[in-house]
């Protein structure tokens, strides 16, 4: 598979593999109504992109690193679940987020709640999930 990457800060190179690949989710995306001209505008992430940054991740330390990932860059539900059924935790800065995770079904022990300023009650659902 050739590399991807940026030719400038507005074009990105992928292979011809990938283009295909590109056009393909781009057609679905348009058949069933994601993208029209009234929404114009979708994110599109790839699994394996992720699966793969994972990988590398996990291959970088010792096999019983603990790696987390934080809620808060990306709450989006198929992201956190992908990382999640990839083995990683998640770090929760704020209770919303520990809920989050929890609701998404991270097991308590692999969520990391790091807030500074965590109130007894959020102490107290904490301990308790």
């Amino acid at each position: 598979r050739e590399s991807v990457g940026m030719a400038d800060e507005h074009t990105l190179v992928v292979s011809e593999e990938e283009k295909q690949e590109i056009s393909e989710v781009l057609q679905e995306a348009l058949r069933c109504g994601l993208l029209s001209e009234e929404g114009p505008y979708a994110d599109f992430i790839s699994e394996d992109a992720i699966n793969s940054s994972v990988s590398n991740l996990k291959s970088s330390f010792p096999q019983d690193w603990f790696h987390s990932f934080a809620v808060k860059a990306t709450p989006l539900a198929g992201v956190l679940n992908i990382l999640k059924n990839a083995g990683l935790g998640a770090e929760c800065a704020s209770w919303p987020e520990v809920k989050h995770a929890l609701n998404l079904g991270f097991e308590p022990s692999k969520i990391v709640f790091d807030s500074p300023c965590k109130t007894k009650l959020e102490i107290k659902a904490a301990l308790e999930a």
